[in-house]
């Protein structure tokens, strides 16, 4: 299906064609999100070329006003629902407009649609802006400080009510917006129907999703999931949210003393409140902490960096560039962070010899290079400066098809198809795939030859394509043969 931007909103589409991008770059788990296949012109305007979804939104499923979908039904849907909500969270994007009409089918297979004002948002930022559609936003974006993640449990909290009961929980669409704005401050929404209640999963979960204050929500979509099934959450995921939850609060140290206090051989705890004394500037304590948690975790690279930083702050560098260097031996997983902690050996060890992880699976060569353009880099970078950094990398590697092959899905990106089928034709001289020749085959179309477009269809095909992207080159090539006919 087609996405076309109205003429004056052509940064929201550019904004999602960086978000899809971004996601796809990851290669995550697409099974609950509409599936982007690249960008297109449609009657002389850009568009998002998107999986078709045949089965319609869940808005048109709740059609009949005041009857909600069956039980069976509202679980599995909201199943469907977190577990694309778990990904995109993963991936550091916050969708920012759950409902019914982003919510497609293709079958019965539920999946999140329209990434329009989607963007990326690292953990304990927010997004100032306030967007959304009023009757599922959350009072923090109302008059707030803006959106979290959180902000989308509620919205999601707010189609499972819908989902359940046919109605909303703040007022119907016809109530004017004050009366709406306020309940939704509150938290003050219409309690269900004694004559049909949900289940009770469904309604512990809709329960603590639309709490004002988004410190008392779930602390993620799989913690939702988990209430929502019955099931417990992991044990490790429990003292993960509970350091999470303490983290936001005023009262953190308190806090995390309390959980210490629970959890005496958890070293993340300990870790986590060395954190807070070293932004307190309390460095003694913090390294106290840290040492704990090293006793508890002594080949945890985080931890070891974390009691270094403490001990150069109260002088004992001798040590500190000692813990350091074994953090640096055991593989500190992010390059960057890899590269902060060897500069601040040399800095303090000018001597030391840097021994560096080298894991076992270490990404190397071009595959590292581009590695290092950082899959959100695609959402909040822009084009051009992505074409110079994907054009350095094959400047480097000029062998290896991976490179050539992004930077014609870069080129894709800017409407530059004839320099997109130059690389994508050189990607495929190197190391023929399917991809690459579906590629190729959306090139083509864009530039007109149909002729060259119907022959990397058909070769995309044998090398097998993914069968929902197959599904696709089917229709494609049936529209074609159509247009030949006509």
């Amino acid at each position: 299906m087609l996405k076309r931007p109205w003429p004056d909103k052509r940064e929201l589409l550019n904004a999602e064609v960086g978000v899809h991008a971004a996601l796809m770059h990851q290669q995550l788990d697409m099974d609950n999100l509409v599936r982007w296949l690249g960008v297109d012109t449609y009657e002389g305007r850009p568009c998002l070329v998107l999986e078709y979804m045949a089965g319609g939104s869940l808005r048109d499923r709740l059609e009949r006003p005041g009857q909600g979908l069956p039980h069976e039904e509202v679980v599995a849907v909201a199943r469907g629902i977190l577990s694309g909500l778990a990904v995109i969270h993963g991936a550091g994007v916050i969708h920012r407009d759950i409902k019914p009409e982003n919510i497609l089918f293709d079958g019965e297979t539920p999946k999140l649609a329209d990434f329009g004002i989607s963007r990326p948002l690292a953990r304990g930022e927010v997004a100032c802006t306030r967007i959304g559609t009023l009757h599922y936003v959350p009072p923090e974006v109302i008059d707030g400080p803006g959106a979290t993640f959180a902000s989308d449990l509620w919205s999601f909290g707010v189609t499972l009510y819908e989902m359940a009961c046919g109605r909303l929980p703040f007022g119907d669409r016809m109530a004017p917006q004050g009366p709406v704005t306020d309940r939704i401050r509150r938290g003050d929404w219409h309690p269900f129907a004694a004559e049909s209640p949900p289940l009770p999963a469904v309604r512990a979960v809709v329960a603590r999703a639309l709490t004002p204050d988004p410190a008392g929500r779930f602390a993620s979509a799989a913690e939702m999931a988990h209430v929502l099934d019955g099931t417990e959450l992991p044990a490790t995921h429990s003292i993960e949210r509970a350091i999470e939850d303490a983290r936001r609060r005023p009262d953190a140290e308190a806090r995390l003393r309390a959980l210490a206090a629970a959890h005496p051989r958890e070293p993340r705890v300990c870790q986590a409140l060395g954190e807070v004394y070293s932004r307190a500037q309390r460095p003694r304590e913090a390294e106290r902490q840290l040492r704990r948690a090293r006793e508890l975790a002594p080949d945890d690279a985080i931890v070891l960096w974390g009691l270094a930083v403490a001990s150069e702050a109260v002088g004992k560098r001798a040590q500190a560039a000692a813990c350091l260097q074994r953090a640096l031996e055991i593989g500190i997983p992010s390059p960057a962070a890899r590269r902060r902690a060897e500069a601040m050996l040399a800095a303090w060890d000018p001597n030391a010899p840097v021994r560096t992880a080298r894991p076992r699976r270490q990404a190397t060569g071009c595959t590292a290079a581009l590695g290092e353009i950082r899959a959100l880099s695609w959402a909040v970078e822009g084009l051009d400066s992505i074409e110079r950094r994907i054009r350095a990398v094959v400047e480097r590697y000029p062998a290896d098809a991976r490179g050539h092959r992004q930077l014609g899905e870069c080129y894709s990106l800017q409407q530059r198809f004839d320099e997109a089928v130059t690389a994508f034709r050189r990607a495929a001289e190197l190391a023929d795939s399917a991809g690459t020749q579906w590629s190729l085959t959306m090139a083509y179309e864009q530039l007109g030859n149909l002729k060259r477009a119907r022959i990397c269809l058909a070769r995309a095909r044998r090398l097998g394509l993914d069968p929902k992207l197959d599904r696709y080159a089917q229709v494609l090539a049936e529209t074609w043969r159509t247009q030949d006919r006509d």
